[in-house]
């Protein structure tokens, strides 16, 4: 078996960065159902439920167990658009990465996932080092 090349691992990476940070914003639709059933984990899983049960578990683990948000996690003060906010847009700020306004929050971490996306892109085009 041939070894990927570093462009073709950087493309792997963005492709499963951009995926997870679907995933994460919502529950799957059928293009996005399609798109993450190249994966053979989740195939299994997606294929194990119905869709309304995957969007229920969706919710339930998103919307009401475990808040998406950077700061959430890491801020001192445990709240959305604190400091450790600020640090995150500076660090997009830094990279380029300019996030939708009309997406989730920057902290969300389907944001965070889509930001590491738009560096894998700057990889495989050969813009970034890739180790």
């Amino acid at each position: 078996m041939t070894e990927p090349s570093p462009r073709d691992l950087a493309e792997g990476r963005r492709r499963a960065y951009r995926t997870l940070a679907e995933l994460i914003a919502r529950p799957p639709d059928a293009r996005l159902r399609e798109v993450a059933r190249a994966s053979e984990g989740l195939r299994a899983v997606l294929d194990a439920h119905a869709p309304d049960d995957v969007a229920a578990q969706h919710e339930a683990v998103f919307g009401l167990d475990v808040h998406p948000f950077e700061g959430v996690f890491l801020d001192p003060s445990g709240q959305v658009g604190g400091a450790t906010g600020q640090r995150l847009r500076a660090t997009y700020e830094a990279v380029g990465y300019l996030p939708d306004p009309k997406a989730e929050d920057p902290e969300h971490l389907a944001t965070i996932l889509r930001a590491l996306a738009f560096l894998g892109a700057g990889a495989r085009n050969g813009l970034l080092h890739v180790a």
